[in-house]
């Protein structure tokens, strides 16, 4: 199918980590963006122009404290329109930190909303599952009862279709971030999800960039990891929870749509700048035969990427230190560059430092990398460009 002739039956906006503290006032503001531009580009689209939902996968709030929740209960109340069905995941972790398992009944006070749910939008399924009431764990035995019930209903309901699945951390081993040694992944419901190839799972948790390709994954489901709307983090060469520079401005979310033969397109955006980020399309997620996004097919499509030929580096000396300002890489993919290694040298050749800049892909336009020299001796300087699945360009040389 041509993605041109894509007509949506149904159309919601996905983001999570919100973590609205009165310390920050960008958390709500972050909220206003997002959902401004969701009802901005369905407004665009002449064949179908309502954003039926908006869901915010858990962590809403930094502490769980009363306050925090007014402030985003308000901001939510004042960005979302009539006509769309908000869907809130409620997260152990930073939403029950103060208030612990009494935030799910203060929530459903406040809302009137269920925290564990499952709703039939335009025909099609969308079930969410918060933490559970008990003290000391995230989930419990009775959620997943409700959890296999309510996808026994959507299955037998329609067996083709999409079933939409919301819940805060990643199903584990599935996308980046939700390895053992990352350490944001859950697999208590793994048995569960995996009899159902129709899922699209929707978490967050970790606040690895949703236009990473590694946060789109599928197997026995489709999996997407939705971002973050407060930081971005990171996993590279054996360290986890990265938070590099600028790490603080992010503001991600997914705007999905279904339509009536059952395929889905998703589209990941940067909401500080408006701009697209990535976009897949999946036909018929139901059949595991049509997989696209598995690890092996999207790294067998992988290339390398490359430094145009005139890349020009620019070098900056005074006040004794010299900085460099590297250009940006070019994709041969359409994927992001994840990262750049800097290598220092002096005039034999030997190494004398070396970096890894992690490459700000979480914005639309990541800018220039600006490098500043460690070692005095330095005369040189090479820079290797990473993609997210460890292919390099050939080096960039620079001399000082």
């Amino acid at each position: 199918m041509d993605n041109r002739d894509f007509i949506p039956a149904v159309r919601f906006c996905v983001a999570s980590d919100t973590h609205i503290s009165e310390e920050r006032s960008y958390g709500t503001e972050r909220i206003a963006k997002i959902l401004a531009l969701a009802y901005e580009l369905s407004a665009k689209d002449n064949n179908y122009t309502a954003l039926d939902a908006a869901a915010f996968v858990g962590d809403l709030t930094d502490a769980g404290e009363e306050r925090q929740y007014e402030m985003f209960f308000r901001e939510i109340g004042s960005s979302l329109r009539e006509g769309t069905k908000p869907l809130f995941i409620v997260a152990k972790g930073h939403d029950c930190n103060t208030m612990g398992k009494a935030a799910l009944g203060f929530f459903n006070e406040r809302t009137g909303l269920p925290t564990d749910f499952h709703y039939v939008i335009n025909g099609f399924h969308y079930i969410g599952v918060s933490t559970c009431e008990d003290e000391g764990i995230y989930y419990n035995e009775k959620q997943r009862v409700l959890l296999k019930n309510a996808l026994d209903e959507a299955v037998a309901d329609s067996p083709s279709k999409p079933v939409f699945v919301f819940h805060h951390e990643h199903v584990k081993r599935t996308v980046y971030g939700s390895s053992n040694f990352d350490g944001w992944g859950n697999d208590y419901f793994n048995d569960i999800l995996f009899e159902y190839p129709q899922i699209v799972d929707f978490s967050g948790h970790s606040h690895y960039p949703l236009n990473d390709p590694r946060s789109i994954w599928q197997g026995e489901i489709t999996a997407l990891g939705t971002g973050a709307a407060h930081y971005a983090e990171f996993t590279a060469d054996g360290e986890r929870r990265l938070h590099p520079e600028g790490f603080d401005e992010t503001a991600q979310f997914f705007l999905v749509e279904a339509d009536a033969e059952n395929n889905v397109r998703i589209r990941g955006y940067d909401a500080l700048n408006s701009a697209l980020l990535c976009e897949y399309f999946i036909e018929n997620p139901a059949d595991k035969n049509a997989r696209q996004y598995t690890p092996a097919m999207q790294e067998a499509r992988a290339k390398a990427p490359y430094f145009k030929t005139d890349a020009k580096p620019v070098i900056t000396k005074g006040a004794g230190k010299t900085a460099i300002r590297i250009p940006q890489a070019e994709s041969s993919d359409g994927e992001i560059i994840f990262a750049y290694r800097i290598v220092e040298k002096d005039s034999g050749g030997k190494e004398l430092s070396k970096r890894l800049i992690i490459n700000k892909y979480w914005l639309a336009n990541p800018g220039d990398i600006l490098y500043e020299i460690a070692d005095e001796n330095t005369v040189g300087v090479t820079v290797t460009a990473e993609n997210a699945f460890g292919m390099k360009s050939e080096e960039l040389d620079i001399l000082i």
